[in-house]
């Protein structure tokens, strides 16, 4: 009886359109990058790039991301970073932007606890090593992409993060 292995976070459409070319979406490498803001609302995909970022604000409301709150009625000395959008088109022809607070601006002990950070993350490698061991075992694999998964993360009780909008 074969076995079901299920890898949350990655897109089968991605996976199988590894490389620029083969049903992508893309007609060189060079749309492989992630674009700053200006640049993807100035360039040919403005449409796409406003949609996509609709898309992902449209999740942070959904999941009471923020709470919109005056610069003044910020406590004093709390640090208020500033954000930025990243906009990427994704293997599959897909377009996605993402909203990054600029957390480097944060001291340490002051803002924030080092000892307490986590980011899980992945490689290609990992991926590639568990698709060889899944054919190698005759496993059934099924592969999903999960949106906004990052916006279902928790905070520790009283934390809050004070962010400019981009």
């Amino acid at each position: 009886m074969p076995y079901e292995v299920v890898n949350i976070g990655l897109n089968i459409n991605e996976l199988a359109a590894v490389g620029a070319g083969i049903g992508g979406g893309f007609s060189n490498t060079s749309e492989l990058r992630v674009l700053k803001y200006k640049e993807a609302i100035n360039g040919p995909d403005r449409e796409h790039w406003l949609k996509a970022i609709g898309e992902e604000h449209e999740r942070m409301v959904k999941n009471n991301l923020f709470k919109t709150v005056k610069r003044k009625d910020a406590p004093k000395g709390s640090k208020i970073i500033t954000s930025t959008w990243a906009c990427k088109k994704k293997a599959n022809g897909t377009y996605r932007a993402r909203l990054h607070g600029r957390g480097y601006k944060q001291v340490d002990g002051e803002h924030y606890d080092s000892s307490d950070i986590a980011a899980p993350v992945t490689n290609d490698m990992t991926v590639r090593s568990m698709l060889a061991i899944e054919l190698m075992a005759g496993w059934i694999m099924h592969v999903f992409d999960v949106k906004g998964t990052f916006l279902l993360g928790d905070f520790e009780d009283n934390v809050t993060i004070y962010m400019e909008i981009p």
